[in-house]
C-alpha cells in the first residue's frame, strides 16, 4: 500500500487556492479559531454563504465543512489573528512564485495584513503589515541558506521566493534522457526536473504508453490514501469517490484522517478506564487473598502449638531457665547447640532465640498429618514465633486472636472493596460515554447557522 499523502503539492494548492478565491473573495472574516498550535479555523460570513478556511502550518489549506475541537482559550497568535484580521475583508489570495507559500491579504491599502502560509518543511503561519513587516508568527526561525531572520519586525523576504522558470526544451529533454544510466525509471529522471508533481507526471507517461515495471503506476490507488484534483488517467482503473470540488475533497479526506485519529483515542481511553477497573478489582481480590492465607497460617500454627504442646513447654522452659540463672545470651545459644550436637529433641526444635523482644522460634511439625486443611504440608516443619512470657496453649489463643481479628479485617475488606469496585465501574461507565459523546461532536457535520 502507497504511503498516506498528508501534504498539498503545487497543483494541490492551485487548485485549493482558485476555491477559496471563489467562495471568500471579498467576504468579511467573523471570528479565527486555534484547533492546536499550527491549526487555525478563519469564519467568513456573508449572506448566502457561511464558510470556514482551515489552514495547518506545512500541511494545507482548505475551506471545511465539519465541525473542528477548538481550544477553550484562544492562544496568543489566535488572539492576535483576532485584533489584526477581524471584521477585514479577504482582497486577495495567492501563491508566491513557484514555492508552496500562499500570501491571503485581508483590508487594502496601508490599512491591509497580509498571512502568509508556508506548506513546505515544518511550514509557518506569518502574519504581516501591509509592508510585509512580520507582526506575529508561530514559528521563529533563520534560514540556513540566506541567513535571512524570520521573527518579529524583520520583513518577510517576498522577493527570495522562487520564481517561475521555462519549461525544458525537448532538446534539453532528450540530452537528459541520453546521460541517464540505463534501467532507470523515467519517472524517477524526470520527477525532480518538473514542477507538476508526480501525479500529473504518471499522466504524461501514460498517455506516452511509457507505463512500465519500473514506474509506481501499478501501484494500487486508494481514497484514504490519496487525494487529486483530477482524475488522472493512471486512476482510472482503480476505486475513487469524485466530489464536487477538490476544496471538497481536501476536506473529507483530512477529515477522514481527524476521525480514525479520534476513533484510536477513543480505543486507547477505553482500554485505559477497563484496564483501571481492572487493576482495581485485582487489587482487591490480592488483599482479600492475603487475609485469607493469613488467616489459614494463625490457624496453622495455632494447631501446631497445640498439638506439640509438651514439646513446646519443654523448649520454652529450658530458655526461661537459662534466662533465670542469669546465663548470657551467648552461653545459653552455645548451650542450644551442643544439646542439638547431642541429638537432643527438644533442643533440636529449636530453630532461633530472639531475645530482643522475648520470642523464641520453634520448628514444628504435625505427626498425625494427614493432608488436611489444616495441615497441607504435613511432613515439612514449620518456623512459628512462641512468646517466652505465656504458656503453651496461650500462645496458641494468641494465634486464634489474630486469625479472628483478620477475619473481622476481610469482612471489612469486602466491604470497602465493593463500594471501592461499585465506584470505579460507575467512573468507568461515565468515561466511557464521556469518550463517546465527545468523539461524536468531533466528528458530526456541522449544521448550517
Amino acid at each position: 500500500m502507497p504511503a498516506k499523502k498528508t501534504r498539498f503539492t503545487t497543483l494541490d494548492l492551485k487548485a485549493c487556492i482558485a476555491a477559496v478565491r471563489k467562495r471568500f473573495a471579498g467576504v468579511r472574516v467573523v471570528n479565527i479559531y486555534d484547533v492546536d498550535n499550527k491549526t487555525y479555523l478563519i469564519k467568513f460570513s456573508k449572506p448566502d454563504d457561511k464558510g470556514v478556511l482551515l489552514i495547518e502550518s506545512g500541511i494545507r489549506i482548505h475551506t471545511t465543512e465539519f465541525d473542528w475541537p477548538k481550544g477553550l482559550i484562544p492562544s496568543g497568535f489566535a488572539m492576535k489573528l483576532r485584533k489584526h484580521l477581524k471584521s477585514r475583508r479577504l482582497e486577495s489570495i495567492e501563491q508566491l512564485g513557484m514555492d508552496r507559500i500562499i500570501d491571503i491579504q485581508f483590508g487594502s491599502g496601508e490599512a491591509a495584513y497580509h498571512l502568509i502560509v508556508e506548506l513546505y518543511d515544518k511550514g509557518n503561519i506569518i502574519l504581516t503589515d501591509f509592508n510585509y513587516v512580520i507582526l506575529s508568527l508561530i514559528r521563529k526561525r533563520t534560514d540556513a541558506t540566506t541567513d535571512e531572520r524570520f521573527a518579529v519586525n524583520e520583513k518577510y523576504p517576498i522577493e527570495g521566493v522562487k520564481q517561475p522558470e521555462d519549461l525544458l526544451s525537448l532538446e534539453k529533454f532528450i540530452e537528459i534522457l541520453k546521460n541517464a544510466q540505463p534501467n532507470e525509471s523515467i519517472k524517477k529522471i524526470l520527477n525532480p526536473l518538473l514542477p507538476f508533481g508526480s501525479a500529473v507526471l504518471d499522466e504524461c507517461l501514460l498517455k506516452a504508453g511509457l507505463n512500465n515495471e519500473n514506474s509506481t503506476l501499478g501501484k494500487t490507488f486508494n481514497i484514504e490514501q490519496e487525494f487529486h484534483p483530477f482524475l488522472f488517467k493512471q486512476l482510472e482503473s482503480k476505486p475513487y469517490i469524485e466530489l464536487p470540488t477538490f476544496d471538497r475533497a481536501v476536506d473529507e479526506f483530512f477529515s477522514k484522517l481527524e476521525a480514525q485519529r479520534v476513533d484510536g483515542q477513543i480505543v486507547q481511553k477505553e482500554r485505559d478506564a477497563l484496564k483501571k477497573l481492572e487493576n482495581v478489582k485485582k487489587d482487591h481480590q490480592k488483599r482479600l487473598d492475603e487475609l485469607k492465607s493469613t488467616q489459614n497460617e494463625d490457624v496453622r500454627k495455632a494447631y501446631l502449638i497445640e498439638i506439640n504442646a509438651d514439646l513446646v513447654t519443654r523448649a520454652m522452659a529450658a530458655i526461661n531457665t537459662a534466662v533465670a540463672n542469669q546465663m548470657s545470651w551467648p552461653e545459653i545459644e552455645e548451650l542450644v547447640d551442643d544439646a542439638k550436637q547431642s541429638g537432643d529433641p527438644t533442643a533440636r526444635a529449636i530453630h532461633s532465640i530472639k531475645f530482643d523482644i522475648n520470642h523464641l522460634t520453634l520448628l514444628l511439625r504435625d505427626p498425625f498429618g494427614d493432608g488436611s486443611d489444616i495441615e497441607k504440608n504435613a511432613g515439612a516443619p514449620a518456623k512459628i514465633d512462641v512468646d517466652l512470657s505465656l504458656t503453651a496453649f496461650a500462645n496458641a489463643k494468641r494465634y486464634f486472636d489474630h486469625k479472628k481479628q483478620s477475619s473481622q479485617k476481610q469482612m471489612r475488606t469486602l466491604e470497602a472493596g465493593e463500594k471501592a469496585i461499585k465506584s470505579a465501574s460507575k467512573k468507568t461507565n461515565e468515561l466511557l460515554k464521556e469518550v463517546e459523546r465527545v468523539a461524536t461532536v468531533t466528528k458530526a457535520r456541522k449544521v448550517f447557522w
